[in-house]
């Protein structure tokens, strides 16, 4: 008791689990600027529109990050899971035909040595209470 008041143990226990988070960015030529928000963050999703080649050539447009780009800066902020999105129309998703979204996964995977993921319609990823990433089917 404490002025009154019943103090029982359960009610200032610390969580059992550490809490998850999730930084979700839309069009970003410049992904440092997420860098306090995805402080100790589990998943970055962020846009990735091109290749790092398109983008130096002038082919993308102003305000989109590249695959490289975005994978350089969620491993130098530790992140373990990256999954990228909106994907310029020129990629592909159909095998065969050229050029391939996977290539921009590639591009990503050279560059960052967490889990990437490349977002697709009804794609359904869980977070884990370890932080990994995987799907649901």
């Amino acid at each position: 008791m404490f002025e009154g008041r019943l103090l029982r143990a359960q009610d200032y226990l610390i969580p059992g689990r550490l809490p998850q988070r999730v930084v979700i960015c839309g069009d970003n030529d410049t992904p440092q600027l997420l860098a306090q928000a995805c402080q100790g963050a589990n998943v970055l999703v962020h846009e990735a529109t091109c290749t790092q080649a398109v983008l130096m050539d002038g082919k993308a447009d102003f305000g989109h990050s590249s695959a490289e780009a975005v994978a350089k800066f969620a491993a130098s902020e530790g992140l373990p899971n990256l999954v990228l999105t909106h994907f310029s129309p020129r990629y592909q998703s159909v095998a065969g035909r050229e050029p391939h979204v996977s290539s921009l996964g590639e591009e990503a995977a050279a560059h960052y040595a967490g889990a990437v993921w490349l977002a697709r319609d009804f794609l359904h990823l869980a977070l884990s209470r370890d932080g990994s990433l995987s799907e649901r089917y």
